[in-house]
């Protein structure tokens, strides 16, 4: 169990932070991650239909957060969403950003204001199963990322 594996990096304090990178989906393995999370920040790629899929997935964080509250353990927060797979090339990116931001703005979810942009360098650290900071440190994706990094750790010291 994934909570196992993570227990001796916790107790040792050896991170302040352990990020586990899954899609935004109903599966086992993102299951296993939400339980051994404290905090959840959802992906949402800026596309049309990305509002309606990520009602899936918080429904999904709500269910398993009532599970953990009828066994006596603390639900895990929701700290927001992060917009993925920008493409500033598109007609209309601003419109669907704003709407994104609109639609979870609605429904009190947090949108954190970093943008992830496409970016073909993010996708070839899947293939060299390396960080974007080991494989292409300069790239828009590093510094997406980076910024990101700064905007959690702003949050933090509020």
């Amino acid at each position: 169990n994934l909570s196992a594996k993570l227990k001796p990096l916790v107790e040792q304090n050896l991170f302040d932070y352990i990020i586990i990178d899954c899609p935004p989906s109903v599966e086992t393995l993102v299951r296993n991650a939400i339980v051994a999370s404290t905090d959840i920040i959802m992906p949402i790629q800026a596309e049309e239909y990305a509002v309606k899929d990520s009602g899936k997935f918080i429904r999904f964080i709500n269910n398993i957060n009532n599970e953990l509250k009828e066994i006596g353990l603390p639900p895990k927060k929701f700290a927001g969403a992060l917009m993925t797979m920008v493409d500033n090339r598109v007609n209309n990116a601003k419109e669907l950003e704003e709407g994104i931001r609109t639609e979870l703005g609605k429904a009190e979810y947090t949108v954190f204001e970093t943008l992830i942009h496409r970016n073909s360098k993010v996708s070839q650290t899947l293939e060299g199963n390396q960080s974007i900071y080991e494989f292409s440190p300069n790239s828009v994706g590093a510094e997406d990322y980076a910024k990101f990094t700064l905007e959690i750790l702003s949050q933090e010291d509020k």
